[in-house]
């Protein structure tokens, strides 16, 4: 074994999986139309974990969510793992960070786990200026590093760009040199339970709804309760209830949105499809069909019986709550999706 090989097998075993966890938005990594460099915090990442790589002989330093977790691995457990056993936190703050439950979130599980005895670091990256009062307490006195010029943040292709990330690689690795060589894994962690939310609200303040649920009234309750399991798949609803705003005319809204959504799932229990069903499916029937997106009929549990179905639902196939196997949510999410289940799951 030569001295890096050597080297590099030390730092694996003394440092936990990843010394950088990358806390963003991911509004904040969309591929700018026409660009061709990587999304702006991609290309942060892809510099600063090269540079760290060499600098603490991590294989793998820097962990962020979209390139470091496999499709058939477990995300919300890899999220878990990677922010509790990693020695920086690394936030990428602009007003989109600001305005997502999911990354305030990771900031307060990181004010916890340091209450809890961490010896997790916090280093900010600015994507742009803000106003320093309107932030939270604990990032009001960091000094951030300034990836920003006049009102715009500085391209990957600028000036100073890498210059700025290898200064940040730097500070990192003279960072974690002087903590400890273990780290104390905190009591505090992301629930895992929680971590669909960061997709969630994130497609909420862009508009990317990918179901409509289509229901009776009557049915609003179960109804509900199917979209909250969808939410925590990390799937966005538009579900009446939650998104019309009261004093605003709902047709207009619900012409918009139709044209937005990526599917329907039209819902139906025990009560049937009602006047304010029908009207939907007449827009279903207009716009999904034009678009070629998925419309799935689902059958409640409080179904006795399969209920008569629309002429254009019979031909489609179908999710049903009323049995266990396949699975109706894995279904379902297969459904809006397109991502076929895991084996075992359904």
């Amino acid at each position: 074994m030569t001295g890096i090989e050597a080297r590099t097998e030390m730092a694996n075993q003394m440092q936990p999986a990843y010394a950088v966890y990358m806390s963003y938005a991911r509004i904040d990594d969309e591929i700018a139309p026409g660009a061709n460099v990587p999304p702006w915090v991609s290309a942060i990442f892809q510099r600063l974990a090269l540079r760290l790589c060499h600098l603490t002989g991590l294989k793998t330093p820097v962990f962020m969510d979209r390139y470091r977790i496999m499709l058939e691995q477990d995300w919300p457990s890899e999220i878990e793992k990677a922010f509790n056993h990693s020695r920086v936190l690394l936030v990428v703050l602009s007003p989109s960070y600001l305005a997502s439950p999911y990354c305030l979130k990771e900031l307060d599980a990181f004010i916890e786990n340091r209450r809890a005895g961490s010896a997790q670091q916090l280093f900010v990256i600015e994507a742009q200026g803000i106003d320093r009062d309107k932030l939270p307490a604990i990032l009001r006195d960091i000094k951030g590093y300034h990836f920003w010029k006049g009102n715009s943040r500085l391209s990957p292709e600028a000036t100073g760009f890498n210059r700025l990330v290898d200064q940040l690689a730097m500070d990192i690795r003279h960072q974690i040199d002087s903590q400890p060589k273990t780290v104390k894994t905190p009591s505090t962690a992301i629930k895992v339970s929680d971590t669909g939310i960061r997709l969630v609200e994130e497609k909420r303040s862009r508009g990317e709804y990918d179901v409509f649920l289509c229901h009776n009234s009557l049915d609003k309750e179960a109804v509900k309760e199917i979209a909250k399991l969808l939410m925590r798949e990390g799937l966005l609803p538009w579900l009446d209830e939650w998104e019309l705003q009261p004093g605003r005319k709902w047709q207009t809204i619900l012409e918009t949105k139709i044209d937005e959504i990526k599917s329907a799932a039209v819902i139906v229990g025990k009560s049937g499809l009602g006047p304010w069903q029908n009207m939907e499916l007449d827009s279903f029937l207009r716009a999904f069909v034009e678009r070629q997106c998925p419309v799935i009929p689902v059958i409640l549990s409080s179904c006795a019986h399969l209920p008569k179905l629309p002429m254009f639902l019979r031909g489609l196939t179908w999710v049903d709550f009323r049995i266990s196997t396949p699975d109706p949510v894995s279904q379902l999410v297969w459904g809006i999706s397109g991502k076929r289940p895991t084996f075992g799951n359904t």
